[in-house]
């Protein structure tokens, strides 16, 4: 409609619309568990008809989608009953699969790479032709069996080659893939659940023979992870197979729409490609608890279905073959331009950058320091949030944390107040929830005298007793704040106050000034265990990359083909090594970058709350885990210091050889930049610990 109706179109914070709109290209399906699930839509839609004799006729079409869908819902059952069987082990060996984007490259990841290596010293190479191998193995039992589509896909497969490059004996493999696919034959046919067990040994057994797995995994894990990896490989590959037939389908009249998941409307897949790596699927899971306080399982399809961003880009010619001319269209935002971050960089190069007339440079003299609190609990070491091991863990060092900064008869957020560096500015205290601001609020009034002059940002005001509302605010209500002298300090989600919220001074001499002075960030931003943001936004860049290119103008269809098959293979192989392993800084190696780039834009724009109108901000990094090795007197790097990697972006982007580059990114980000350098109690990979 926006490209039909509209002159001109003015998107405000485009990174964070740009990122939104990433978050777009995944399409969710529930497995079981709703009236929405693949599993109920198949029954209404498929064999509830048939069973009741009433709807289509039978065909052959029919009955093999019949059969291939019975095969599915199979295999989904057996995902499903092992991990429910696996609920109760909060520590157990698939735990770290929970929440995850989970496909059979990162349950093998899990099995042969070592967690304690960083990706850059494996040997990928080896790594990816057991990935493949065991894929096509499987892939070719499901193709030519009943419910496949009839054509043994092994051929495709050269064992012989295959034993060449990963080192074993041609014979060993020829007799390893026949056992293999001779138990999943078995295990596809099984009549007894009781069987099941036997098939998944044999096949570990036959593939651990050639390819045995890392020596320090536990054999009982293994077998665990074998299972879990047979498990995922099959249901992901049969609903592949399953979706092309799809069309048939709705032709026949089974389905009315493809069964595609949310996320992903149909207007929105009429006018979007698919993305450059095509469907790349997995599954995700995880427990939840029920009003009656009873666990249940949620398992999910997940799937790359389109590039939403590429509407940013495309807006004012989407209709050109519809005779429509489109709008104008004008992107803005003060973190839009950050080529490392693949979320967040919008790759146009800006046309203006907008400074308010007569805006004080008063960030010259603002103040960043590393300000870790030392754990009373464990003496000589500092409280850690992020990384700190089970949600308890981390619910406590919140709690050592509170206890410092608000405790005592003069808590230390009042002297922050009243200090010389800028007096009557206020205290922002950064969490990465809703419910840490809930644990913090309720340990303070346990605890302080002065929990009243502390406020939490909530996402519900409605949930709060009416007696301690004057504590609590909506994000919407925030920039209020401004009018009000009964508080020293806000604790917020990360993204609760952000982009073009700002509590300022409502009059007087500071009018317009930013009220948050100081801002403390307790948490150490990190995308939770169930975000794709990361690997949405990564995609969405390579897409959007192949996008861009100029095509020659003598280029024919074959070289075009053969350069959107080497983008899609690069662009599948740095998403495959995205997802092999948990997003920690220090096993990301060469994703590092831009890693660090996608989560310092919403640290940046926080800060930026505190210099409204061209005010000095102080920073304070609390939690231990941005420095940890300054923590013990040793230097830190990239790889273990989120303030040395942001510092290192920063600075590479401002020396720039491009004279423009380097003046655009000194506009946007020196003022961030100018502190960073010089935050205290961080030792620098160029200094000497002293």
């Amino acid at each position: 409609m926006l490209a039909r109706t509209s002159d001109l179109v003015i998107i405000d914070e485009v990174d964070g619309a740009q990122a939104a709109l990433d978050q777009k290209g995944f399409a969710e399906l529930d497995l079981f568990g709703s009236s929405d699930s693949y599993e109920s839509i198949i029954l209404d839609d498929v064999f509830d008809p048939v069973a009741s004799g009433r709807g289509f006729a039978v065909s052959n079409s029919i009955e093999n989608y019949t059969l291939a869908s019975n095969r599915f819902m199979r295999l989904n059952r057996g995902l499903r009953a092992h991990l429910l069987e696996r609920m109760v082990e909060e520590g157990g060996v698939l735990s770290r699969y929970k929440d995850a984007f989970v496909t059979g490259n990162s349950i093998l990841a899990g099995m042969y790479l070592d967690p304690e290596v960083d990706e850059e010293e494996h040997g990928s190479a080896r790594f990816d032709l057991i990935r493949r191998l065991f894929e096509q193995l499987v892939r070719s039992v499901l193709t030519s069996g009943v419910g496949g589509d009839g054509e043994d896909e092994l051929s495709d497969l050269d064992l012989e080659r295959v034993a060449r490059d990963l080192g074993v004996e041609h014979a060993a493999l020829v007799a390893a893939a026949t056992r293999i696919r001779d138990a999943l034959f078995a295990l596809l046919n099984a009549r007894l659940v009781e069987r099941f067990a036997e098939y998944y040994d044999r096949m570990q057994e036959a593939f651990f023979g050639i390819l045995p797995p890392r020596s320090e995994l536990d054999p009982q894990d293994a077998r665990i992870l074998f299972r879990f990896l047979v498990e995922v490989t099959t249901v992901v590959l049969q609903f592949l197979a399953l979706v092309p037939a799809q069309y048939a389908m709705i032709a026949e009249g089974v389905h009315t729409e493809r069964v595609f998941g949310q996320g992903v409307s149909l207007d929105m897949r009429r006018h979007l490609p698919e993305s450059l790596i095509g469907r790349l699927s997995g599954i995700r899971f995880s427990y939840e608890t029920d009003e009656r306080g009873k666990r249940k399982l949620a398992l999910q399809y997940v799937s790359f279905a389109g590039v939403p961003r590429l509407l940013l880009y495309h807006l004012s010619k989407m209709l050109t073959e519809d005779g429509i001319e489109g709008p104008a269209v004008l992107l803005a935002s003060a973190t839009s331009y950050l080529q490392p971050s693949p979320s967040y960089h919008v790759s146009v190069r800006p046309n203006y950058v907008l400074r308010r007339e007569g805006e004080r440079e008063a960030w010259r003299d603002s103040v960043y320091a590393f300000r870790p609190v030392r754990d009373l609990d464990r003496p000589g070491e500092f409280v850690k949030v992020s990384g700190a091991g089970t949600e308890r863990d981390r619910n406590h060092a919140l709690q050592l944390l509170t206890d410092h900064w608000f405790g005592g008869a003069d808590p230390y957020v009042r002297q922050l107040r009243e200090d010389q560096f800028d007096p009557g500015r206020r205290t922002g205290i950064v969490v990465n929830s809703y419910e840490q601001v809930r644990l913090m609020k309720a340990h303070l009034k346990r605890t302080s005298s002065s929990a009243h002059r502390v406020i939490g940002v909530t996402s519900d005001i409605a949930k709060i007793p009416l007696q301690e509302r004057a504590e609590w605010v909506s994000a919407s209500q925030v920039e209020m704040l401004g009018t009000r002298d009964d508080w020293d300090a806000i604790v917020f989600p990360m993204k609760a106050i952000g982009r073009g919220v700002n509590i300022v001074f409502p009059d007087g001499e500071r009018v317009r000034d930013a009220v948050l002075g100081s801002v403390a960030f307790f948490v150490r931003p990190h995308p939770t265990a169930d975000s794709l943001a990361f690997t949405g936004g990564l995609a969405g860049q390579l897409a959007l990359q192949f996008d861009q290119r100029s095509i020659p103008p003598g280029a024919d269809i074959p070289r075009l083909a053969r350069e959107w098959r080497g983008a899609r293979d690069d662009a599948l192989e740095s998403l495959r090594r995205l997802l092999r392993r948990p997003q920690q800084m220090s096993r990301l190696g060469p994703m590092i970058r831009p890693f660090v780039a996608d989560g310092m834009v919403d640290l940046l724009q926080t800060i930026g709350r505190a210099m409204r109108n061209g005010c000095k901000a102080r920073v304070f990094f609390v939690d231990a885990s941005f420095a940890m090795n300054s923590t013990q007197n040793r230097r830190d790097s990239q790889r273990s210091s989120m303030i040395v990697a942001m510092r290192d972006v920063l600075q590479e982007l401002l020396s720039s050889a491009d004279p423009v580059e380097r003046e655009i990114y000194r506009l946007l980000y020196e003022p961030f930049l100018h502190p960073l350098r010089n935050c205290a109690n961080v030792i620098f990979p160029e200094m000497n610990p002293e």
